[in-house]
């Protein structure tokens, strides 16, 4: 009986020697294993921490960095003046909000291949809509959009503007006829009309497109981990677009 305590205490003891080697050996890589914060919105379709089905930007993300060792992409979701006020403080890796006026050390990484375009929407009226009558109108639009572009446009023609947080308020802005014009893309614009229950054929957007531009993640160079996560999307390959030539397109 000693003799077969004995044989069991040894067995143990190897036991427990195979897990410490092999808890040491596994320790490095679940010690690199860094969190890396990405700044999101809700802005559905594209975004949404409400819907998996409606977030493929960020399941883009995950995608690329789920056989990652080192980075643990986690999203942070804020409202939109949260999240511009974090971007313009510059101490942020990741963002899907874009800064209002990249520099060099932003990098662009587009995460589809459709371009979002940004036109004016009114309620639907029996005359065409070019978007052009701006002198006397009032218009709602994202906080994120920058004064320095279609909105300094706007305000020279005689727009006013309503800063909204959200797409769904201003698409409500406009169904109740608080603002002459909603201004942004026809997905998102729709999407929040449908989940409010309005009539999606009410809307009427302008011939004209203002701007159009990619939808993907922004990388701050200037963060630890920059190099690591811009490796892994090159991998992946996802194409790089430099701060300061990434300005929205206009028609």
């Amino acid at each position: 009986m000693f003799i077969e305590l004995k044989m069991n205490i040894s067995h143990y003891r190897r036991v427990a020697a195979s897990l410490i080697i092999w808890a040491t050996m596994i320790a490095p890589t679940m010690a690199s294993e860094q969190p890396v914060q990405v700044i999101a919105f809700e802005y559905p379709p594209y975004i949404s921490q409400q819907s998996e089905s409606n977030n493929y930007i960020l399941s883009t993300l995950y995608r690329v960095f789920a056989e990652s060792t080192s980075i643990d992409i986690q999203a942070n979701f804020l409202s939109a003046a949260r999240a511009h006020k974090t971007v313009e403080s510059e101490r942020w890796c990741l963002s899907l909000y874009p800064p209002i006026i990249p520099t060099t050390s932003h990098i662009l990484i587009p995460l589809q291949e459709e371009f979002i375009e940004l036109k004016l929407f009114r309620l639907t009226q029996p005359d065409a809509f070019m978007g052009k009558q701006l002198k006397g109108k009032t218009i709602a639009q994202l906080r994120m959009q920058t004064p320095e572009g279609v909105i300094k446009e706007f305000t020279a023609e005689g727009a006013t503007f309503f800063q909204m947080e959200t797409i769904p308020q201003g698409v409500q802005l406009l169904f109740k006829q608080r603002v002459d014009y909603l201004y942004g893309d026809a997905k998102a614009i729709e999407f929040a009309a449908d989940n409010l229950g309005y009539d999606i054929s009410q809307l009427q957007a302008s011939a004209l497109t203002y701007r159009r531009f990619p939808v993907g993640v922004w990388v701050n160079q200037q963060c630890p981990q920059s190099e690591q996560v811009l490796s892994q999307l090159k991998q992946a390959g996802f194409k790089m677009i430099q701060g300061n030539h990434s300005r929205f397109q206009s028609h």
